[in-house]
């Protein structure tokens, strides 16, 4: 029997929900199904009906719970400071312990700890492109061709890992930043970690790249494995010793590597970006739309400090609706949940396509994909890139 009364934090945060609904506007659940056991105030209700009797627990109630992104735009908006997501974390880990993940799931959690299909998957990808294999399934609308089309592995560059070690400036060296690769970011978004590379070298700062695969256990500790998800995180703790700060270019990483106490200085790539003076040698014309990651904006709370940095940049985003709605990535949401994160999806594509622009510009490799296949859905022609890539360009 599940003893979820026993876990002291979740009744206190349960209790500090007042119902207001202010979260509503805010969940994409909610905002695509109506229903209200799929909101953030319905969710804890099902969360204390399972606390006070447990067996009160079916698959209706499963559904709605496992059906959250939490993607946390409830909390930003909340007024009573609700720590929704712990709630969740905590229920979730509860459950997980009294059933067998789905088959999907636990392959997906394996491999992203084991790492031994990821390098293969983008082996295959980059060939079925070459053979415009994938681009001919996802004109017909195969939702697996067009996930894999989304891999942004175009040239044989993209294939080859960089080289671990010390990347050094040709300048006076400021200072010495430790690389998160991590494990998607490691396979499949080369290029981003060779555009950050460049990126910190230029202003001045040697690189450290490591040697050993590592990753921050975030989409196990969504899925309610806690005890891996932190083996994880403590697997690359003396890796970085030598280094002054660690900078992650995966918003998603850096929310995960932040939760927990550690001697090791995490910063998002934008809060790095942003506390450093850049000089610009080129200037920007062109029309973006920048798509925060919610483990940016609400995770991190860093959404001020994105806007601090593309004011000090001088570029500015075209103001959209959409931005504060999460895309329905979320991990492997889209691969668990295909007709809700497709939802999600055509509720943010359905704002994004009133505007016309050059580039859209996000900061996490789950968006970049969800994304990226919503371009392809909806026969856009803008380039999805990272914040990073943009900053190369006007360097």
């Amino acid at each position: 029997m599940m003893k979820l009364n026993q876990i002291s934090n979740l009744s206190k945060i349960i209790d500090e929900c007042v119902h207001c609904g202010l979260c509503l506007s805010s969940c994409p659940t909610y905002l695509t199904s109506g229903l209200e056991a799929k909101s953030p105030r319905g969710r804890l209700l099902i969360m204390n009906q399972i606390q006070e009797n447990p067996e009160v627990l079916d698959k209706e109630m499963l559904q709605h719970l496992n059906t959250c992104l939490d993607c946390r735009g409830c909390e930003t908006v909340c007024p009573s400071g609700v720590e929704y997501h712990l709630a969740f974390q905590e229920t979730t880990n509860i459950i997980n312990k009294n059933q067998t993940l789905p088959f999907l799931s636990t392959f997906i959690l394996s491999e992203i700890k084991n790492k031994k299909i990821l390098p293969l998957i983008k082996w295959v990808v980059w060939i079925s492109k070459k053979l415009r294999i994938l681009s001919l399934l996802s004109k017909l609308g195969i939702n697996t061709a067009i996930q894999g089309n989304s891999i942004p592995v175009n040239k044989i560059e993209d294939l080859l890992k960089i080289k671990s070690g010390i990347h050094k400036t040709n300048q006076i060296s400021k200072g010495l930043i430790g690389l998160y690769t991590g494990c998607i970011m490691n396979e499949w978004f080369i290029k981003v970690h060779k555009s950050t590379i460049n990126v910190l070298n230029t202003l001045g700062y040697n690189v450290f790249i490591p040697e050993n695969n590592i990753c921050c256990g975030a989409l196990h500790q969504h899925s309610g494995d806690s005890g891996t998800a932190f083996q994880l995180k403590s697997e690359s703790e003396n890796i970085f010793k030598n280094c002054d700060f660690v900078v992650v270019n995966s918003a998603g990483c850096s929310a995960e590597l932040k939760s927990n106490n550690t001697k090791i200085k995490y910063l998002d790539i934008i809060e790095f970006l942003n506390s450093v003076e850049i000089k610009m040698k080129n200037s920007w014309n062109k029309n973006i739309i920048w798509d925060a990651p919610c483990h940016l904006s609400h995770a991190q709370q860093l959404a001020t400090t994105t806007t601090e940095l593309f004011n000090k940049l001088k570029i500015e985003p075209i103001s959209w609706s959409g931005q504060e709605i999460c895309c329905g990535g979320a991990g492997n949401y889209t691969l668990i949940h295909p007709q809700e994160s497709e939802e999600i999806l055509k509720l943010k594509y359905n704002q994004l396509l009133k505007y016309e622009i050059n580039y859209l510009v996000t900061s996490n490799p789950g968006c970049h994909l969800q994304l990226e296949k919503g371009r392809q859905l909806y026969n856009r022609n803008f380039q999805i890139i990272h914040f990073v890539e943009l900053i190369e360009m006007i360097l």
